[in-house]
Protein backbone atom coordinates (compact mmCIF):
# COMPACT_ATOMS: atom_id res chain seq x y z
CA UNK A 1 0.00 0.00 0.00
CA UNK A 2 2.77 2.53 0.50
CA UNK A 3 4.07 2.18 -2.96
CA UNK A 4 0.90 2.37 -4.42
CA UNK A 5 0.12 5.57 -2.04
CA UNK A 6 3.01 7.39 -3.42
CA UNK A 7 2.49 6.40 -6.67
CA UNK A 8 -1.07 8.12 -6.48
CA UNK A 9 0.64 11.07 -4.85
CA UNK A 10 3.23 11.70 -7.77
CA UNK A 11 0.76 11.19 -10.77
CA UNK A 12 -0.18 14.49 -12.49
CA UNK A 13 -3.30 12.64 -14.10
CA UNK A 14 -5.67 9.89 -13.10
CA UNK A 15 -8.18 8.51 -14.98
CA UNK A 16 -11.30 6.58 -12.39
CA UNK A 17 -13.42 4.13 -13.57
CA UNK A 18 -15.03 1.06 -12.59
CA UNK A 19 -18.27 -0.48 -11.80
CA UNK A 20 -22.01 0.72 -12.30
CA UNK A 21 -22.97 -0.84 -8.88
CA UNK A 22 -19.63 -0.75 -6.62
CA UNK A 23 -19.88 -3.17 -3.46
CA UNK A 24 -19.38 -0.93 -0.41
CA UNK A 25 -15.08 -2.10 -0.69
CA UNK A 26 -15.10 -0.47 -3.83
CA UNK A 27 -16.00 2.36 -2.86
CA UNK A 28 -14.07 2.68 -0.04
CA UNK A 29 -10.79 1.78 -1.78
CA UNK A 30 -12.00 4.83 -4.40
CA UNK A 31 -12.54 7.24 -1.58
CA UNK A 32 -9.22 6.09 -0.36
CA UNK A 33 -7.31 6.41 -3.18
CA UNK A 34 -8.65 9.98 -4.06
CA UNK A 35 -7.64 10.71 -0.74
CA UNK A 36 -3.85 9.81 -1.91
CA UNK A 37 -3.74 12.14 -5.09
CA UNK A 38 -1.90 15.23 -4.63
CA UNK A 39 -4.09 18.86 -4.52
CA UNK A 40 -2.86 19.62 -8.59
CA UNK A 41 -3.59 16.12 -9.92
CA UNK A 42 -6.24 16.37 -12.71
CA UNK A 43 -8.72 13.69 -12.34
CA UNK A 44 -10.53 11.63 -15.49
CA UNK A 45 -13.72 9.86 -15.02
CA UNK A 46 -17.08 8.94 -16.46
CA UNK A 47 -20.60 9.97 -17.07
CA UNK A 48 -22.26 6.50 -15.73
CA UNK A 49 -23.31 5.65 -11.95
CA UNK A 50 -21.13 3.95 -9.39
CA UNK A 51 -17.40 4.78 -9.07
CA UNK A 52 -17.76 7.31 -11.99
CA UNK A 53 -21.17 9.04 -9.53
CA UNK A 54 -18.87 8.65 -6.74
CA UNK A 55 -15.32 10.11 -8.45
CA UNK A 56 -17.51 13.10 -9.67
CA UNK A 57 -18.34 13.65 -6.34
CA UNK A 58 -15.39 13.45 -4.30
CA UNK A 59 -13.53 15.55 -6.91
CA UNK A 60 -15.98 18.40 -8.34
CA UNK A 61 -13.23 19.46 -10.87
CA UNK A 62 -13.10 16.19 -12.55
CA UNK A 63 -12.96 16.08 -16.23
CA UNK A 64 -16.03 13.94 -16.91
CA UNK A 65 -16.09 12.22 -20.40
CA UNK A 66 -19.50 11.34 -21.64
CA UNK A 67 -19.51 8.32 -23.74
CA UNK A 68 -22.19 10.23 -25.69
CA UNK A 69 -19.80 12.48 -27.23
CA UNK A 70 -18.26 9.64 -29.16
CA UNK A 71 -21.76 7.67 -30.50
CA UNK A 72 -21.29 6.92 -34.39
CA UNK A 73 -17.16 7.28 -33.91
CA UNK A 74 -16.57 3.82 -33.59
CA UNK A 75 -15.94 1.93 -37.28
CA UNK A 76 -19.09 -0.15 -37.00
CA UNK A 77 -21.90 2.72 -36.12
Amino acid sequence: VPLLSSLLAAASVVGVSGSRAPSPASRSVCRWAVRQLAPSASVVTGCAPGVDALTRSLVPSARVVRASAYAGTHPRG
